[in-house]
């Protein structure tokens, strides 16, 4: 550790918390089934981390510190489907963590899994003390996340690797305008495709990009009741990383296919079948992707990220 600050442990549970009152406003017993986590999902992330991390030409070996851990999705993933030797993980919420822990203790672990109660905003460990930082859906949830990704440069050794798994602007604004074209279409159509909870949930999507831009933009101190805060602009990150002194920055969506009006229907279909919407509705309005790709086809000089897509800054 890198502070004099004198820390508690209980249960094998390392508490480095500056202001135990802060807290998650997760519901932890609703967060699996309302994020869709499944059994299988905790080895393909655990794999997709690993992957990305070899993809940029550092073995999955050595140290990870995860941030937001949460429930343990790839937490647990990581502890027994990964060759990386040891596992930092933390989290802001007690809560979480006592679920967490459990989770572990019921694995086959192939690594040293450590547990941490801290803030990402602030990392107490030595610097250069790990290889890589991973976080998987946790910095939208931070009012100044910018924080915590300068805290993962200090803590990375030279050369190491932080992954942030992250909803996108880039993508989620043209999913935005494909849904606000689609319901001003549903009000001149003679038999409405949509029902009204269907219509109501499409203007929350076709508003939900300008939020979050809003948010960014305003008062982040405003914004501390509120769960998921922001989306990130690619063009934002990559100046954000620059700025830290990040040697490289990137961004990886797997499982994207080729073409923007493809990656936003993909995206509204995803969101249909999170909120039980029939993805067929969307048939009529095949046009509205077709003249997406269009539009944005000229213009575009990189493959399509996806809605959900993964940060990768290079120390």
């Amino acid at each position: 550790m890198s502070c004099g600050h004198v820390c508690r442990e209980e249960d094998g549970v390392l508490d480095l918390r500056l202001d135990a009152s802060f807290d998650t406003l997760l519901d932890v017993e609703e967060y699996d089934a309302a994020h869709h986590v499944t059994d299988g999902s905790a080895r393909i992330l655990a794999r997709l981390y690993s992957d990305i991390v070899t993809g940029k030409g550092k073995a999955a070996t050595g140290k990870v510190l995860e941030i937001g851990a949460g429930s343990g999705n790839l937490t647990c993933g990581l502890a027994e489907h990964s060759e990386f030797a040891e596992i930092h993980c933390s989290d802001l919420s007690p809560a979480f963590m006592r679920l967490l822990c459990q989770r572990i203790k019921m694995l086959s672990c192939r690594n040293t899994v450590h547990f941490y109660l801290l803030d990402a905003n602030e990392l107490p460990f030595v610097p250069g003390s790990f290889d890589f930082v991973f976080g998987h859906s946790i910095l939208h949830h931070l009012a100044h996340f910018e924080r915590a990704i300068a805290a993962a440069y200090r803590v990375l050794k030279p050369g190491g690797i932080a992954v942030f798994g992250e909803p996108v602007m880039d993508t989620n604004a043209l999913i935005s305008l494909a849904a606000g074209t689609i319901r001003m279409m549903e009000t001149v159509r003679p038999v409405p495709a949509f029902t009204r909870r269907e219509q109501a949930i499409l203007e929350v999507v076709a508003r939900r990009s300008a939020e979050k831009r809003a948010n960014m933009e305003g008062d982040r101190d405003a914004l501390r009741q509120i769960e998921d805060k922001f989306m990130f602009a690619l063009a934002d990150m990559r100046h954000l990383a620059k700025e830290l002194g990040f040697s490289d920055f990137d961004c990886i969506s797997p499982h994207v296919g080729k073409g923007y009006g493809a990656a936003v229907k993909a995206g509204l279909v995803q969101i249909f079948r999170q909120c039980a919407i029939d993805p067929a509705k969307l048939d009529p309005y095949q046009a509205v992707f077709e003249n997406l790709e269009l539009t944005m086809g000229p213009v575009a000089d990189r493959h399509p990220v996806g809605m959900f897509s993964y940060f990768v800054f290079v120390k």
